[in-house]
């Protein structure tokens, strides 16, 4: 996925590459880390033109992983993009119940709104019923700016939601094919995750892709964005300040 393939002749490959705004994370990864980049010119090459850069690149990604293991959050990262995609050999490492699921899945049983119900939703459901995930509020973070002595400083308070009306609603593996028969409880699933997916829309969308159940331009249904940040000043308060940079 993040290079052209120089052994198929129809050029395979490079997914990364051709729809970066689909893999936003995964392409960072590949900007970020000389392993991945492998020098590939269609990805910046500041990790190989300022070694200081570079140094900075490696702690950033290594500060992401829980243990400080840089190359613990790439496999991580790059292992869960892989599963939860569709087309590519997947259904290798799935559990002969997830196989069921997915041979009785069919998107006309599904009430039609504005985006099909095509199975990688399912499995990242339950995949992060297991997972416990917390998700950004992107409407609620509040961001920040003020100047220091010398050098300008940036704030952002960022809420967390564990989403617990879609996991805790959610039917677990065994059970997902039957109960979400019931119209009432499939419609409450596919509104609390329209939810979710509207606050990453434009973040990571590689994740809860085409899950809407309304368009993201109909009002009360909008894709969120965060807010501008604001400039503070030492005289000023955070309430009431409506200074705002561009």
């Amino acid at each position: 996925m993040f290079h052209f393939s120089d052994n198929d002749e129809d050029g395979g490959g490079g997914d990364v590459i051709v729809d970066s705004g689909l893999h936003p994370i995964l392409w960072t990864i590949a900007a970020l880390d000389k392993g991945i980049n492998g020098k590939d010119p269609n990805y910046p090459q500041f990790v190989y033109e300022d070694e200081e850069f570079a140094q900075f690149a490696d702690s950033f990604l290594a500060q992401l992983d829980i243990n400080g293991n840089k190359k613990n959050l790439i496999d991580n990262l790059t292992l869960l993009s892989y599963l939860l995609s569709e087309g590519n050999g997947q259904e290798n490492y799935w559990s002969e119940r997830i196989k069921q699921i997915h041979e009785k899945h069919d998107i006309f049983s599904f009430h039609q709104f504005c985006d099909l119900v095509l199975f990688h939703q399912i499995l990242e459901v339950l995949f992060r019923q297991v997972a416990t995930p917390y998700h950004v509020n992107v409407e609620k973070t509040m961001r920040w700016m003020y100047q220091a002595k010398d050098t300008p400083m940036y704030m952002d308070m960022i809420l967390l939601d564990e989403c617990r009306y879609l996991y805790d609603w959610m039917p677990t593996t065994d059970m997902f094919s039957e109960a979400i028969q019931d119209i009432e409880r499939q419609l409450s699933y596919r509104f609390a995750l329209d939810g979710v997916a509207k606050h990453r829309r434009w973040y990571n969308p590689e994740y809860f892709f085409g899950t809407a159940v309304v368009d993201q331009h109909t009002y009360g249904f909008d894709a969120k964005a965060l807010m501008s940040r604001q400039v503070i000043s030492k005289d000023d308060s955070f309430e009431g300040n409506t200074q705002l940079d561009s």
